[in-house]
């Protein structure tokens, strides 16, 4: 999959499991086409 960046589109660091969930099942119910995530996790 190539994707590109669309005006329009944004991003949105998210630091924890309480702001990442809401927002992912929040802009997959607001979804017309596609989903993309990724995801880091770092550990000291």
């Amino acid at each position: 999959m190539k994707c590109t960046w669309q005006e329009g589109n944004r991003i949105t660091l998210l630091v924890n499991g309480d702001e990442y969930y809401p927002a992912v099942f929040d802009a997959i119910d607001r979804a017309q086409h596609k989903v993309i995530l990724e995801t880091f996790i770092w550990f000291e």
